[in-house]
């Protein structure tokens, strides 16, 4: 049996901290481990994980003083793993008792499929399904179809240099299952989704935790084009979807720009105007 590496990062999450744990040590596959980096949390995180180390000989617990933030993070915690297949858990999510056990029959079946992955159920403040769309490799390189809890082989990590630094602001997932993808030997294959929803993502309010402001979510696929620019010069659809997309968000957001300045404009003028009706 292949080892499998759970890893759990936490920033201030003592209040679902207990239940994404215990959802890792509720699984039905025995033969992981589970390592779970508090990253200078200022609540008490750092003893509520301590209290299940104390407890679970298969629990490393990675106690951060300094915040690194998510990237560098789940990197050490990785750094540190044993296992050959690794399983990322944000410290508010949680997993059903079978994940690991159907990932990794998946993994261990085809050595051409990269990545598994399950269906996602969203719960707290809303509660349906969140549908993404099935995997292929011209769909993902425009819109990630894969949860950020999917599970990968540690080598493919090692082989493509994890999560990457220029990513820390978000879509750090996002960018691995792209860098996975370019290793592929079969990338129709790369990715292989289970038909259950295993992945429970917790919501807080109405948007996703991957809900960025315009300005942010430009940055973030710039970044991704700009350091896969082989991968994306090689899908002919790319050019179709940058001179059919951008050219409209941009148009849109000139708009914007130009509305704002004008009324700034009539703002300042109207000021003006007042200032010397009182001075004459």
């Amino acid at each position: 049996m292949k080892k499998v590496s759970i890893i759990i990062p936490c920033y201030n999450q003592e209040s679902f901290i207990t239940e994404a744990i215990e959802s890792a040590l509720n699984q039905t596959y025995k033969n992981l481990e589970i390592v779970v980096i508090n990253d200078a949390s200022t609540d008490n995180s750092a003893q509520i994980i301590q209290s299940f180390a104390d407890k679970n000989s298969n629990i490393v617990f990675l106690n951060e003083t300094v915040n690194k933030g998510v990237v560098k993070s789940k990197n050490l915690a990785i750094s540190k793993c044993s296992g050959d297949y690794i399983l990322p858990v944000d410290g508010d999510d949680k997993i059903e008792n079978t994940y690991v056990e159907k990932a990794v029959a998946i993994l261990d079946k085809d050595e051409d499929v990269r990545i598994a992955y399950a269906r996602t159920q969203l719960f707290g403040s809303i509660n349906e399904e969140f549908k993404l769309a099935d995997f292929s490799p011209a769909k993902i390189i425009f819109n990630n179809c894969i949860p950020n809890t999917a599970m990968f082989r540690k080598e493919d990590f090692i082989s493509v240099g994890g999560y990457h630094e220029y990513m820390k602001d978000g879509w750090e997932d996002w960018n691995l299952w792209i860098s996975i993808l370019e290793i592929a030997q079969n990338r129709e294959k790369c990715a292989q989704r289970i038909d259950e929803k295993l992945y429970l993502y917790r919501m807080l309010n109405t948007q996703t935790r991957s809900s960025f402001g315009y300005e942010v979510k430009n940055k973030l696929f710039v970044n991704i084009i700009s350091n896969h620019q082989k991968l994306y010069s090689e899908v002919s659809d790319f050019y179709k979807h940058i001179h059919k997309s951008l050219p409209s968000k941009l148009e849109k957001k000139n708009r914007i720009i130009k509305n704002l300045i004008i009324f700034s404009s009539i703002l300042l003028l109207i000021i003006i105007v007042q200032f010397l009706f009182l001075i004459f």
